[in-house]
């Protein structure tokens, strides 16, 4: 059995991850872009679309009650603790919008070695994914497109199926 593993396909907006790279701990908390793109060269696009902002515990910055001084997707966002009455700032994070080939994989898609894991005994032959990752861990990508099946001497399964025979991937392994 051979999997067939494709890039993933874009259907949500293409949103960076969290970034936290600061605390409030000193005279506030600064999540700026430069700095961003600076230590996360590969994480971050050139130029951001927008950006959003909450508390490392999921609030968004404009329900908090924090006195921002800065939060755009140029310079990022900063909150100063002297701006807020004695309190500190919470902790924030941000994240970036980018355009959508930043989140574009174009890479063709790539096979895995071919997986023999049972012999043809009892009720059948079974080659299922739970069972492959589990005796072949971290060897078969987390949703692979199809597989390609044929036995273990090269011979493809017979038509109608065609050469090479593909099978839409389904997690599922079939009841035995």
């Amino acid at each position: 059995l051979l999997f067939i593993l494709q890039a993933k396909v874009q259907t949500e907006p293409c949103y960076t991850q969290w970034f936290d790279r600061d605390n409030p701990s000193g005279s506030g908390d600064y999540e700026t872009t430069p700095k961003i793109q600076q230590e996360n060269p590969e994480k971050i696009c050139s130029k951001p679309i927008s950006c959003e902002v909450q508390t490392i515990n999921g609030t968004p910055v404009d329900l908090t009650t924090d006195n921002i001084k800065i939060c755009t997707v140029l310079d990022g966002f900063s909150c100063i603790n002297e701006h807020q009455n004695g309190k500190q700032c919470k902790d924030y994070k941000i994240r970036y919008k980018c355009p959508e080939d930043f989140c574009k994989d174009d890479s063709e898609p790539c096979f895995t070695q071919w997986f023999d894991r049972d012999n043809p005994s009892g009720s059948g032959d079974y080659e299922t994914v739970i069972e492959i990752r589990g005796e072949y861990p971290d060897q078969l990508c987390t949703n692979p497109i199809s597989c390609e099946v044929q036995t273990i001497h090269g011979t493809p399964l017979p038509p109608p199926f065609g050469t090479p025979f593909h099978i839409p991937f389904d997690p599922l392994p079939p009841s035995k």
